[in-house]
């Protein structure tokens, strides 16, 4: 301390600031700029009055005058809150004087004027100064900007939601301006996406029995149908259904057919008569039922034809019995060369030309479709030379015709007697000299076919003809 008062040449109580005076001769103080020092004198028992005789507080004022000093103020009113955009004037009032204006922490002077005009928050201070007399205030101001919201709303068709003031049914961004409770404005901004009517058709076609389900609803018959569904997107989505139900086919045929003939239906092929259902698949793609009548006719058997052999003196051969096989008997028989000795199956070869073959056709009716089954029968007539055509009596051949043993019974013959026979081509397949006048042959190793079984007892005779089957 000691320093600083040999520096300054001021003692402990000792402050710095200017006085102010009326005038450069009128050492009169003036009270509103000389707030410094009012006061902060030192009381000196030695001085008791200033220069106008005034005397002295207790606690005097700096220098020759006693004054009281009018402290300077400023107000810059309560804080403030604004929209955006908007302004306020802040006034430090107490003109002619100096100013200086700053926003928040900072240094920086913003103005030096009376009046500041700010648009934007913070807080601004001023310190006004009039002579060593200074105030300073703060106020703070609020600049609320305007409030945006943007919302996003999805409405299916045929919907509608309130914005921009009305309600909307179409796609678009719509504006609503609202006021805060300061009353600034709050804009709300609406994107609106109106999802469109989902509308769709199908065209379906089922067969009988068949059915298709859209939505809840299932469906047999045909018909167009509407149906209301939930789309993905939570709308709902019009369907229509335009359903052809194909009736169900059903056929049938009568079919006659030859033995050993087949008709194929699918996958199934039948031979034998009866009544059959199929289920095939119809040109729709559905199934096609179809049931056949079959009727398997048994083919016209006339038998095997056949070549023979018969001596001109026979007046009976039996051209039925002469046939191979088993032919049915219900034909009729064509005398091809119309020799005139054909009567109901039976030929008499002592009627036409000896030396000579006849044919002779079996004729047996088919059933149509099946066609008519025939054979023939050729007959040679042989006139049979040397052999005396005087017949034994009594004589009996047995069984004609025959599949194994013929019997021979002889009666009113003169001791032993030959026994030939022969086969179609004239060959002799046996001949002995007969003792007994019962013989059995036996024809299981010989050919099916034509025999001729000739008995003779001395110049007598007797020729006839054995079948054996």
């Amino acid at each position: 301390m000691a320093e600083v008062q040999s520096a300054t040449q001021q003692d402990q109580g000792s402050i710095h600031e200017i006085p102010y005076y009326v005038s450069n001769t009128d050492l009169h103080l003036i009270p509103e700029k000389n707030c410094a020092i009012d006061g902060k004198g030192v009381h000196l028992d030695s001085v008791l009055t200033d220069i106008d005789g005034q005397t002295r507080d207790a606690n005097p004022d700096i220098g020759a005058d006693e004054f009281t000093s009018v402290p300077i103020t400023v107000t810059l009113g309560n804080d403030q809150a604004m929209c955006y955009p908007s302004f306020v004037t802040l006034d430090a009032g107490n003109p002619v004087v100096n100013y200086i204006w700053r926003k928040d922490s900072s240094t920086d002077t913003l103005a030096t004027t009376q009046t500041l005009t700010v648009d934007t928050t913070g807080a601004y201070n001023v310190i006004v100064a009039n002579g060593n007399c200074t105030a300073a205030d703060t106020v703070n101001i609020f600049m609320h900007l305007v409030s945006s919201t943007t919302l996003d709303y999805t409405i299916c068709n045929g919907d509608s939601l309130l914005a921009g003031g009305t309600y909307q049914k179409n796609t678009g961004i719509y504006f609503d301006t609202l006021h805060t409770f300061l009353g600034c404005d709050s804009i709300i901004v609406t994107n609106l996406t109106v999802h469109p009517a989902i509308t769709g058709s199908q065209t379906l076609t089922l067969c009988a029995g068949e059915s298709v389900t859209v939505g809840t609803n299932t469906y047999t018959a045909t018909g167009i149908y509407t149906d209301v569904l939930t789309a993905v997107n939570g709308c709902d989505s019009t369907v229509t259904t335009n359903l052809t139900v194909n009736p169900a086919i059903t056929g049938s045929q009568t079919l006659i057919l030859c033995a050993g003939e087949s008709v194929t239906v699918g996958t199934h092929t039948y031979d034998s008569t009866g009544i059959y259902n199929d289920t095939l698949t119809a040109i729709n793609g559905c199934d096609s039922t179809v049931t056949t009548n079959l009727i398997i006719n048994t083919l016209p058997n006339a038998g095997n034809s056949i070549t023979d052999s018969i001596c001109s003196y026979i007046t009976q051969f039996d051209l039925f019995a002469a046939l191979n096989g088993t032919p049915d008997s219900n034909g009729i028989w064509i005398d091809v060369n119309n020799t005139g000795a054909l009567t109901a199956g039976i030929f008499n070869p002592s009627i036409p030309s000896a030396g000579q073959s006849y044919d002779f056709t079996y004729i047996v009716s088919g059933t149509p479709p099946c066609n008519d089954a025939q054979s023939t029968v050729t007959v040679f007539v042989d006139i049979c030379d040397g052999i005396n055509t005087i017949n034994i009596e009594n004589i009996n051949i047995y069984p004609n015709p025959t599949k194994d043993l013929l019997n021979i019974i002889t009666t009113g013959t003169k001791g032993d007697f030959s026994l030939s026979i022969l086969n179609i081509d004239g060959r002799e397949i046996f001949n002995e000299k007969v003792l007994n006048s019962h013989v059995k042959f036996d024809f299981r190793n010989y050919p099916k076919g034509i025999y001729f079984v000739k008995v003779q007892d001395g110049n007598t005779v007797k020729v006839e003809r054995v079948v054996v089957l």
